[in-house]
């Protein structure tokens, strides 16, 4: 069966989660973050162009006039923000956290020796304009996942002006990520029973687009605990 041609609408939820040098999820506390906060999160191809092989004769016609497929290195990442929860921005930025006097975290201090060292995985979920659900089916989410963001940084302009004042995050996806299933549910079985993902991506996996019933998760200020 042709499960769905489906027609993505709007953004939804992101969950950034914290991974270590290797690419593995830190379990324990503040180990993710879920927000709806973002304006926008651009997902863009960084390609290198196939090696070209031109010959001509001695009278300028081309004998040999071919090219070498081009290669993805990696894909360049770009979230904008109009919420700011410090915490969340500490899993993105690899910045440490400032804490008040009450032991909150209000900020994270921008330090050059700090900067762009953060890795972490990137789930995004899109909506469905399909105005009705399939017979005796749950709603269908767009569900993206870029297991590893590496060098994430606040590298682009804040402007401070009489207007929404937006603050964007950027990184690129690299190779090698041992990812496997991940540690979330993400799907449903047939049966019904929520699971993650069906099989274990690709250590050279840098993006997966699918369709899932699996609703997000909910959006919550702060960052979350993860149990292995």
């Amino acid at each position: 069966m042709n499960l769905l041609c489906a027609k993505p609408l709007q953004g939804s939820t992101l969950r950034v989660t914290r991974l270590d040098a290797c690419g593995n999820p830190e379990f324990g506390d503040c180990a993710f973050g879920v927000s709806e906060g973002y304006v926008s999160a651009t997902i863009t191809p960084n390609t290198e162009e196939g090696e070209r092989f031109l010959q001509r004769t001695a009278s300028g016609r081309a004998i040999i006039n071919q090219r070498g497929a081009p290669s993805l290195n990696w894909y360049d990442v770009s979230i904008q923000f109009q919420e700011v929860d410090p915490e969340l921005f500490t899993i993105l930025t690899g910045l440490l956290p400032y804490y008040d006097d009450q032991d909150r975290v209000i900020g994270f201090p921008v330090t050059e020796s700090e900067f762009a060292t953060a890795n972490f995985a990137l789930e995004l979920w899109m909506g469905n304009a399909e105005e009705a659900c399939l017979p005796g089916t749950d709603p269908f989410y767009g569900y993206n996942l870029l297991p590893w963001v590496t060098e994430g940084a606040l590298a682009e302009d804040i402007v401070i002006t009489n207007d929404l004042i937006t603050f964007t995050v950027v990184g690129r996806t690299r190779k090698g990520t041992p990812w496997g299933v991940g540690p979330y549910d993400v799907v449903v079985l047939e049966n019904g029973d929520p699971s993650p993902l069906y099989t274990a991506v690709p250590t050279d996996l840098h993006h997966l687009p699918i369709w899932t019933q699996l609703a997000p998760p909910e959006a919550e200020c702060g960052c979350q605990s993860l149990s292995s």
